[in-house]
């Protein structure tokens, strides 16, 4: 079974609707949520963080950033894609974790930065 976004980001319930993910996004995603997608991904949370935040993790910080939040949902979003589309972790976590064809030979997780190139990734995941 593929683990949904409220897996991949330790919430206790998800949000209701489109809107209700807006407002958690803005207001930020709790500092777990870093903590259980990391592991999912299969690589320290320190990294992950620096990836989303394009610096290095305020420790005591009890959310996350505006900014950091949304790369938090896009990475669990694809990640659930391609749990999907390859059947496996190892197979999924190989095509995020290395350059694709696809992708102009960019690796996907580095893409995740901002919504178009987000898309971009998932339009690659389903043509894989």
């Amino acid at each position: 079974m593929t683990p949904t976004l409220q897996d991949l980001l330790a919430l206790p319930q998800p949000p209701a609707d489109l809107l209700a993910w807006h407002e958690l996004l803005s207001k930020g995603l709790p500092r777990k949520s870093a903590k259980t997608l990391a592991r999912a991904l299969g690589m320290s949370e320190r990294d992950l963080l620096v990836m989303a935040e394009d610096a290095e993790p305020e420790p005591r910080a009890p959310a996350l950033s505006r900014e950091g939040s949304n790369f938090l949902y896009r990475s669990a979003r694809v990640l659930s894609e391609a749990l999907a589309k390859f059947g496996d972790s190892k197979r999924a976590l190989q095509w995020l974790k290395s350059p694709q064809p696809l992708l102009k030979n960019q690796v996907p997780l580095q893409l995740l930065k901002c919504e178009v190139s987000a898309s971009t990734v998932r339009i690659a995941i389903e043509r894989s």
